[in-house]
């Protein structure tokens, strides 16, 4: 899996990325799995966050 990273995007990227920060800190605090779906032009991504620092790491361990 490539890794992308955001340095300085553009206004309306930041933006959603921290609409998703929002939603996934208001999901951690109900309990619930940091994560979401979008839908755009036709296809259907799911994004997790998988840890923040200061807040905590959200990948399943292996089992």
């Amino acid at each position: 899996m490539n890794d992308y990273y955001i340095d300085n995007g553009e206004k309306a990227v930041r933006e959603l990325l921290a609409d998703l920060l929002e939603k996934f800190n208001k999901q951690i605090q109900e309990g619930k799995s940091p994560k979401t779906r979008i839908q755009y032009f036709g296809a259907t991504l799911e994004v997790k966050l998988l840890s923040f620092e200061g807040v905590g790491n959200f990948q399943k361990e292996p089992s």
